[in-house]
This record gives C-alpha cells, structure tokens and sequence, in this order.
C-alpha cells in the first residue's frame, strides 16, 4: 500500500481502486524523498497507523510546500488510506423569504456515512439526510457545524451560511416600475437574483433567478416584448393579477427563434390594466438583460379618464363634445351605471345656468352606450347620488338619454361608459331649457245688469241690444270687448 502510494505521488496516475476514483499530479521523487523524510523524524513513531501516517504526510507537505498537498491526499486516497473529510463547499449563500437551493453534505471517506446532522442552521432550514434545504426567515450570517457518522468515525466541518435581503426588483410585490408609456425599455443583471416560494414556471423550466417588472398600461394597443440584446439564454413571461400564486399568464416566451437564445412575446395591452414582467435565465442562466417594448396602434387613455379630471362643459344653455373611450378605463371603487358594472368611463361637469330642465345624450355614438348624472364631490365615489341614468334609449337604439330637473348654479357630474367593455367613438349632447310659465286657473265673476236707457217697460222690443260688462269691485283685467247679445223677452 505504502510503496504504490509513493510511486504514485512521484510519478503521478489515475484509476480505480476499490471503487474509488483518484487522479495524482505526481511532485516527482526529489520532492517525495523530502515529505517522507520530514514526515517520519517529525511526525511518525513506531506505533503509527495508517491513517496518522496520512496525517503526518500531509502536516509534512504542509511545511514544505503547501502545493504539494493535494498531491499527497490524492495519493492516500488512491490505495484506500481515506481520512474522512467534507468535501462540499463549506460557503453557502441565501436569501430572505426565498427559497434556497438544496445543500447536499458530500463526505469523502473509506466507509459511508450512516447519518448526518447540523447545528447553528439559519432559521428556516432544516437537515434530512444528508441534504439542508429551507427557506430563510432571518438576515445575517451564520456559523454552522455539519457532520457525518461512519462506522468508525465522526466527520466534522464548520460552514457558513451567508443570507441577505432580496436584491432590488427580485421580489414580485416589489417589482420594477417599467413605462407606462410604450415604446419603453430597461437594462440591468439578474446575477445574484432567486426565485419566491409560490413563483410560477415563466417558460421552459424553472423559476431560477427572475427580475420583475410593473406596466401600469396608460394606452391600448399591440405590444411587443424582447429581451435582443441580452447576454445570456432568458425566458420572458406576462401576467395580470395582485397575488404571485394567483397570477394569470398572459404570454410566455423561451426563444425566439430557432438558434436564438433571447425571447420575443406579444400581447394585447389594455390601458388601466396592470401587467407583470418576469424575466429568468434557461436552465438558471444569469447574466446582463435588456428588455424593450414596442407598439403598434396605441391609442392613449383620454383626458377625462379619471372621475377627477373631468372635462368641463360649461354653464350654456347647449353642449356637444365628441371623442373616443377606446383607451378609458374603470377605476377601482368606481359605481355601476343602470345595474352595468363600470368598464370604460369617462367624466364631464357641467353648471346650470338657472333653474331649468336638462338632457342629456349620447346619440350619434358608435358603440352600446350607458350614461349618467350625479351630483356631488369630484373626484370622490363615496360622495355620488345618482340622478338619472339610462343604457338604451329604446330597444334596438343602443344610444343613451336622460331628462332631469337641475337647478341654478349647481354643478351636476356627467359620465359615460361603454356597456360591458363596449368602446368607440362617443358624442355627448346637451340642451337646457327653462321651465314654462304657469297659467292660473280661470276666474268666476258676477255681473249685475243695469239699463242703459233711461226708459222703462215691463215687455222689452223685441230688439237687438248691446250688453255691456262692468266691474262692480276693481277693474276687469285682461283683454276684453264687447259682444253683440240677443236679448229675449
């Protein structure tokens, strides 16, 4: 054993022995004669075993020349003479609230390992068998002893966990504010980046070091997504949804084509929604990413898309505007309209000029219509008391119209909305008119004849006679003649 185990470490070799592989950079005979020398006068006795033999070989190289050391553990290990060591890496990184890729505790040694333990493990993880795996729950670094039990020995090593906070963007409820407005772009590195407990597969495998980005989308339109200009093979995925778990892919994308390595997807962009951006590295491939976004017929979010932005109609006694909802969007908290739910709203004010009626309508749109009138505070949904409302004006006239009171100097908040997402080109109308007159109700009068001539008779002619009307308490008022009257006796 000993001479083989010399040979090799002058002349150098590699095989099997015993099912253990060895490879043996020999340091030549020169070198050898030195160790042996050293380690038997410093290190040995007559009573040394094999395994001090080994350890007084290697203290020997140690002194002499550290380079010679591996040299000299190989050639122990290649004719059986193994002194049980940890041969994983004994530096291990993590980081906080990720999950952390599974340690495997590698032992070499004559005989195998029947357990394992450790001791001073961050919190989070945990040892089964030989593997610790786990994921972090606390910042900082930490020493931690590991150790395998063979038949004939205890094989120990201390270790040290390193675990830091998420680097900026790895995390998806931290994600990376990207546009809104298309064309856009970004750059940076996923080096050093890791994937969240209940992070979905983006495309191909994985997750394994994604960056994510936020698109809050102020347009609507076609939009494309690439990562060309990247320097390693990327994966590129697209979501709607609030909660990592539960998020709904949208477009996935590994390669973009044959031979290439960076990924291309398109989707179709809706302004108001907001999307999700993943992007990971093939087979946990990390390196220096570029991400663009470019669009085709974008249309962009009109003025009047936010209940607090209202376009302002005035205080006339007539309005007409015309636009498109194509891009509007429904805000969070928003209120029905006719029993519909909010989709694609926008808002306008308008001022009464006196105490009057108004109507209001959307004829001459091209899309399913809903209007309404409120009053209360712009801006503020909680404040809104719905006046009037109205989806189709008739059946078959997808149109809306509304008649209301208003009153004089009242501002009164006027939106319209497409019926289930329906969107187009709107025109809004109004005419004010004030109220009609009232007329009252007719008077009774009494009227008391008197003679005109001055005669008497008691058998009136047979004549023709004009009658004559006159007020006995005020004057009459009014217009008024006189009328010729047949008097009969």
């Amino acid at each position: 054993v000993q001479n083989f185990f010399y040979y090799l470490l002058c002349e150098g070799g590699s095989g099997t022995n015993d099912g253990i592989s060895y490879q043996v950079n020999g340091i030549t005979i020169a070198n050898a004669r030195q160790i042996a020398y050293r380690a038997l006068t410093v290190y040995c006795s007559q009573n040394t075993g094999y395994k001090e033999v080994r350890n007084a070989w290697i203290s020997a190289a140690q002194d002499l020349n550290a380079s010679w050391v591996a040299s000299v553990e190989a050639a122990w290990d290649a004719v059986g003479v193994v002194l049980g060591r940890i041969t994983s890496s004994l530096t291990v990184s993590g980081v906080v609230n990720h999950p952390m890729s599974p340690y495997i505790i590698k032992v070499k040694s004559a005989d195998s390992p029947t357990s394992y333990a450790a001791s001073g493990l961050p919190p989070g993880l945990s040892i089964k068998g030989p593997t610790i795996s786990g994921i972090p729950t606390q910042k900082g670094t930490f020493s931690t002893t590991i150790s395998a039990q063979t038949s004939s020995e205890v094989i120990s090593a201390t270790m040290n966990f390193s675990i830091s906070d998420p680097l900026p963007y790895d995390d998806f409820a931290q994600a990376k504010t990207f546009g809104p407005s298309i064309p856009a772009n970004a750059a940076g590195t996923t080096v050093g980046y890791s994937k969240e407990v209940g992070e979905l597969a983006h495309a191909s495998g994985g997750p394994y070091s994604s960056i994510w980005f936020k698109l809050n989308a102020n347009q609507t339109g076609i939009v494309t997504l690439s990562t060309a200009g990247s320097d390693f093979d990327t994966t590129l995925a697209i979501y709607k949804g609030s909660e990592l778990s539960k998020l709904t892919k949208v477009a996935a994308n590994n390669d973009a084509g044959v031979g290439i390595r960076t990924s291309l997807l398109q989707f179709s962009m809706e302004a108001g929604t907001t999307y999700y951006i993943a992007i990971d590295g093939n087979g946990g491939a990390t390196g220096a990413y570029v991400l663009t976004a470019t669009g085709s017929s974008l249309s962009q979010a009109p003025a009047n898309d936010m209940a607090s932005s209202p376009t302002n109609l005035g205080n006339g006694v007539s309005f007409a505007r015309s636009g498109s909802i194509l891009a509007a969007t429904a805000q969070s908290g928003e209120p029905s309209l006719a029993g519909l739910p909010a989709t694609r709203s926008v808002w306008f004010t308008y001022t009464a000029p006196a105490n009057g009626q108004l109507v209001v309508d959307t004829i001459g749109s091209d899309f399913n219509s809903v209007l309404g009138v409120y009053s209360g505070t712009i801006g503020v949904f909680s404040s809104l008391k719905l006046l009037a409302a109205n989806d189709d004006i008739a059946t078959g006239n997808l149109q809306s119209s509304v008649s209301l009171p208003v009153t004089s100097g009242t501002t009164y908040i006027i939106k319209v909305d497409g019926r289930k997402s329906s969107s187009g080109s709107y025109t809004l109308r109004g005419t004010f008119s004030l109220p009609l007159p009232s007329c009252p109700a007719p008077a009774t009068a009494t009227f008391t004849m008197t003679k005109v001539a001055g005669t008497t008779s008691t058998a009136l002619p047979k004549l023709g006679y004009t009658a004559r009307v006159r007020a006995i308490a005020g004057p009459i008022t009014g217009a008024w003649r006189e009328v010729p009257a047949k008097v009969s006796p």
